[in-house]
């Protein structure tokens, strides 16, 4: 991984702090065709293809093969993903790496394979168990070579130190955070996500958006973070609705895949906060898809947070393409949850959770759930939360 030490010059000017990135980025339209180049470089052994039943059918994993000029027999195929993997799955897939001489893992697919194809390069080298590792920097050892190609513009997962996991014992979301988790290469070609579906597009690029708005306004972010965030969110704002719109326009889908991408360099380096936090139990319980839960919960998270941070959310309000010229800063920052909610609604998503099938009558215990699996990420957020505050924030989420 590549690593950059640098002396911050913003409100904390004295810190110092290390920006963690993939030794390689491909990045660009076409640059799916430098996997066989950076196949030969691991030539030596077999490689493992970590992906899922969609990706196969869909033709993706083919045009990837083929891309590599290789033939199906050269890679065994692990495609038992799901979405949200869970402890046993990413374990089960461990197991197969420990139990072959791979050279390679190549994760195709959206954050799911991808963060399973990060599991299954380290725990063979790292004790084959997941709960150990988890928290931040509990990897002791190097795994093996990993490859990300993203199919998807939304996770970032192919730019980030995180492993995300789903913990049925706990029924919430637990992560692994480490260097080591880190692909050597990542491989974003914005061919793969032409023709994507519009629900699948949504979700994922209201993901991204989200990633850019948390890691602009976390606590533990530093200026190199906040410009890869500031650049998510002004190119969400300005792709998303077109590649909505239209699944194959090529500028759309470059956008949206170097938004996704930068999204996930800026929490990886910048962090997370309450939205993604408070949003868990409606994946995890509720069973929504995650890029959806997050945009329900960011306006209202967003409302909570601008609280003594209103500069911080009026320039989010500008990255959003609002107007807010001549307006004193807390109009200016009340239209940053303007804007994000007009994104939202303009390709179809209520801010609402009446409107996902959650009840009013659910929301109190959600919340309740929600902050007790938000721990991990809270201390990141802009502003101190309790408990008390995040059953209001559900409230206010809870029906128009």
């Amino acid at each position: 991984m590549s690593r950059l030490h640098v002396f911050g010059l913003w409100n904390r000017e004295s810190e110092m702090y290390t920006i963690l990135t993939p030794p390689q980025i491909e990045m660009g339209s076409g640059s799916l065709a430098s996997l066989k180049e950076i196949m030969a470089t691991y030539d030596s052994g077999r490689v493992l293809m970590v992906t899922d039943k969609g990706i196969r059918r869909s033709g993706i994993l083919d045009r990837v093969i083929n891309a590599a000029q290789k033939d199906t027999n050269d890679f065994d195929i692990f495609d038992r993903v799901l979405p949200n993997p869970d402890i046993a799955i990413m374990e089960a897939c461990g197991q197969v790496v420990a139990a072959a001489d791979y050279s390679l893992i190549i994760g195709l697919g959206g954050g799911s394979p991808m963060d399973l194809a990060k599991a299954a390069a380290v725990l063979p080298t790292n004790g084959g168990r997941i709960k150990p590792l988890l928290g931040r920097g509990m990897i002791s050892k190097p795994g093996l070579p990993l490859c990300l190609i993203p199919t998807t513009a939304g996770t970032g997962s192919e730019a980030t130190q995180a492993i995300v996991v789903d913990d049925p014992e706990s029924q919430t979301k637990v992560a692994i955070w480490d260097r080591h988790v880190m692909p050597q290469v990542a491989i974003i070609d914005p061919d793969l996500t032409i023709g994507m579906p519009a629900h699948l597009t949504v979700d994922t690029g209201l993901d991204a958006l989200v990633h850019g708005i948390e890691a602009y306004t976390a606590r533990s972010s530093n200026p190199i973070a906040q410009a890869m965030a500031r650049e998510c969110i002004q190119l969400v704002a300005r792709h998303l609705p077109g590649a909505v719109t239209d699944g194959n326009d090529p500028k759309a889908r470059v956008g949206m895949s170097l938004a996704a991408t930068l999204g996930g360099l800026a929490i990886s380096n910048g962090g997370l906060g309450a939205i993604h936090g408070l949003a868990y139990p409606l994946d995890t319980i509720k069973h929504i898809p995650h890029g959806r839960t997050v945009a329900i919960m960011a306006p209202w998270v967003m409302e909570f947070n601008r609280g003594g941070n209103e500069a911080t959310y009026a320039r989010i309000a500008r990255f959003l393409g609002e107007d807010v010229d001549n307006l004193d800063v807390r109009a200016a920052s009340q239209k940053a949850l303007n804007g994000f909610i007009n994104l939202m609604e303009s390709v179809g998503v209520s801010p609402y959770l009446a409107e996902h099938g959650i009840p009013p009558a659910d929301v109190d215990e959600l919340a309740k759930e929600a902050f007790r699996g938000a721990q991990r990420l809270l201390p990141s957020n802009p502003r101190n939360m309790t408990e008390d505050d995040a059953v209001r924030i559900y409230r206010n989420a809870a029906t128009r």
